[in-house]
């Protein structure tokens, strides 16, 4: 009866610090939820700020010396990589926001459903603005010797919009996985942005900006919608 009795106890403070009330004092405190959409707001403004400074060095058709270098010891990889590399790269496909979120609902997830869904609308259109701002082409319309693996067309190639599905993904899902799955799901997510410059398609200017873009949205989302308490993993 002790051990129920301190149980209820400790349950009933865990409730009233939610609410933002302090036990005893009569003072209020931030509420956990806000505190946690909060930092969220935090990483997304964090998230564009690298997105920014990712940006700063692109030109159209060049590159800083040290990025072009970069490129090419990845490029450079051998070919038996590129089947593996393929299938990880399909979480990187925007279809693969819609699947997520398909995902998702069969496990009655509702809240990272909708998250996933936004995620491939926020793709859709902030990669555009942010091509249409921020103009380079692909690799291979400005340097030589270029190891060209798939068919990804002569588009606009600042940001890797795989990239950013990949990560946003990843962002959204991580309050809802375990240690295991987080390292699953992130190293995928790196898969896909070191893919996506071994196939000659991207800079790593490209992905990381892609990368950053993906935080950015998948924070916004957890900030606006929040995190369910009750299916979260700490």
């Amino acid at each position: 009866m002790a051990d129920l009795a301190r149980r209820r106890k400790r349950v009933s403070l865990e409730e009233q610090l939610d609410g933002g009330l302090e036990e005893g004092s009569g003072k209020f405190s931030i509420p956990s939820w806000l505190r946690r959409r909060a930092e969220y707001a935090v990483y997304a403004v964090c998230a564009v700020g690298i997105l920014i400074l990712a940006a700063l060095p692109v030109d159209v058709d060049s590159a800083p010396a040290l990025e072009v270098d970069a490129f090419r010891v990845i490029n450079g990889f051998p070919d038996f990589l590129d089947a593996p590399l393929w299938v990880a790269m399909q979480l990187g496909n925007l279809i693969a926001a819609p699947a997520a979120a398909a995902v998702a609902g069969v496990f009655r997830r509702w809240r990272l459903m909708v998250g996933f869904l936004l995620l491939g609308a926020g793709k859709w259109i902030l990669a555009r603005v942010v091509k249409d701002l921020v103009i380079r082409h692909r690799p291979g319309t400005f340097l030589d010797d270029v190891i060209v693996r798939d068919e990804f067309g002569a588009g606009k190639a600042f940001v890797s919009g795989h990239a950013v599905i990949a990560v946003g993904i990843a962002t959204l899902a991580h309050p809802y996985l375990g240690k295991r799955g987080r390292i699953i799901l992130w190293t995928l997510a790196g898969l896909v942005c070191f893919g996506r410059v071994y196939v000659g398609a991207h800079l790593p200017l490209d992905v990381i900006g892609g990368a950053a873009l993906g935080v950015a949205i998948g924070a916004v989302i957890h900030a606006v919608l929040g995190v369910s308490r009750s299916q979260e993993v700490r």
